[in-house]
């Protein structure tokens, strides 16, 4: 629900009434109006104010096409979150509103203040929890606990009284707080990487099969792997690469016309590496019940196809001997964390192929079938340092297990790793504190050579026969 209230110029004694107007309107603006809407009023593009080269670089702009935006309605989270509570139905509630903490932060943190529990029906008709997470859901949250495990797993501080937090020093308070009960405040944490860990740094509980807790799972540790390498200590942080900074030299906001000229305007489609869910959007919104408003997923689709190209450099050698043929691929993680991170079920893969002159292959590692599935000859590929037949692959993955060492794909059941060989950040070291177990190699690769944390490297060697065959045509690629 939107209410406007409309002011004009009085007397000084007018001034104190319209004081004590906007005092008591508080409430009522705190408790309803923080949808993505009202930051749109002000914090939008009128083709002048927050354009950078003829292009739109309004945080409501990028946000309303981006992955935060939909956190609450991707339908593949929604079907994990219903096959999680499909597997412990008693456990529902409990399930429902530990995993719309992070999906849907404002509208839980709305339910809580109210003494309510949210949940999945909720949601539905709540464009508050449908607005995924929205302005509020970062910049509403205090510095305090920020980086510690007591304040991640979407366990961090709101604000406690009217305070939003930005970037920008001294801010011009009295516009936002008489339209919208909010008071803009210069925080240093909105720009720190402990933010981001609030929910990308997620420790989920080891249930046994009564339903009780027995430990926790380290299930996504962006943050700590971040920490645990070169990008940490030369400050570069998630909004160095997820949210670059672009050179704007106008007002960060429609009113009013003397807000200050700010020089910087952060990139809001805070792309990553989820194309899947983009596409879903963009193609399936129908099958799925998403918002037919227009969106511009296309733009953010290239943004993300074009940020994951960058994530990896790929390199190949090719030594030719009497009746064999030695390929040696060089991957080197660009990235500030560990590759592929976050979600479990996110893997890279290496695909290598060669081919003589005709065009017909010879050998082919990696190659995925007609129903999408990898042809290899067990579920749990183990890391390679030398590949010799068709049927192994290089998967880069963490993968968990449940209580009885057996893998499994449903969280709550997930209480150890039974391999992880995800590519390392540069200069990777295993912190020694609380967190180092939580990131730490899996697995075959822990004897590597070629496994190479200092420079977040690996060499993989495929070794192939070529009897008869005088010229081959080596291709490779990483697929995500």
């Amino acid at each position: 629900m939107h209410r406007t209230v409309r002011w004009k110029l009085l007397p000084i004694k007018g001034c104190v009434i319209v004081l004590a107007l906007s005092l008591c309107s508080f409430q009522v603006f705190a408790q309803e109006l923080v949808t993505s809407n009202t930051c749109a009023q002000c914090h939008s593009s009128d083709g002048n104010v927050l354009m950078v080269s003829g292009e739109d670089v309004s945080p409501i702009q990028g946000w309303k096409a981006s992955v935060m935006a939909f956190a609450s309605q991707d339908p593949y989270w929604r079907a994990k979150m219903a096959a999680e509570v499909a597997d412990r139905p008693t456990m529902k509630g409990e399930i429902e509103a530990e995993c719309l903490t992070c999906h849907a932060p404002v509208a839980v943190a709305k339910a809580v203040a109210e003494g309510q529990t949210y949940s999945r029906e909720k949601l539905e008709n709540d464009a508050l929890g449908l607005d995924g997470v929205s302005c509020l859901s970062c910049h509403r949250i205090a510095p305090d606990g920020l980086g510690t495990k007591a304040g991640m797993s979407g366990h961090f501080q709101w604000a406690k009284d009217e305070a939003v937090y930005g970037p920008y020093q001294n801010p011009l308070q009295r516009p936002m707080w008489m339209h919208t009960g909010f008071i803009p405040q210069y925080g240093a944490h909105i720009k720190s990487a402990s933010l981001c860990a609030s929910c990308h740094n997620l420790y989920t509980p080891v249930l046994d099969d009564d339903n009780q807790t027995v430990g926790q799972f380290a299930e996504q540790t962006v943050f700590t792997e971040w920490a645990a390498s070169d990008y940490a200590e030369v400050g570069e942080t998630c909004q160095s690469c997820h949210m670059p900074g672009l050179a704007n030299h106008s007002r960060i906001a429609l009113m009013p016309p003397f807000a200050p000229v700010r020089n910087e305007v952060w990139n809001h489609r805070i792309v990553g590496g989820n194309t899947f869910l983009l596409a879903l959007l963009k193609y399936k919104r129908d099958a799925f019940q998403v918002s037919q408003e227009e969106f511009d997923f296309e733009r953010t689709i290239e943004e993300t196809r074009a940020f994951l190209a960058t994530a990896v450099e790929l390199d190949m050698d090719v030594k030719m001997e009497e009746d064999s043929a030695n390929v040696v691929v060089r991957l080197t993680n660009l990235t500030g964390h560990k590759f592929p991170t976050g979600y479990p079920e996110r893997r890279a893969w290496l695909h290598v192929w060669a081919e003589d002159t005709t065009g017909k292959i010879v050998f082919e590692s990696g190659a995925v079938d007609s129903s999408g599935q990898i042809v290899m000859d067990q579920d749990l590929m183990p890391h390679y340092d030398l590949i010799t037949a068709e049927n192994q692959v290089q998967i880069y993955e963490m993968v968990p297990g449940d209580l009885h060492g057996k893998r499994t794909r449903r969280l709550l059941r997930a209480s150890s790793k039974l391999k992880d060989n995800r590519l390392l950040p540069s200069g990777f070291q295993v912190p020694m504190n609380d967190f180092g177990e939580d990131v730490r190699v899996v697995g075959t690769a822990l004897t590597d050579v070629n496994f190479d944390g200092e420079n977040g490297s690996d060499w993989v060697t495929y070794r192939f026969g070529r009897r008869g065959i005088d010229t081959l045509q080596v291709y490779c690629e990483l697929l995500y």
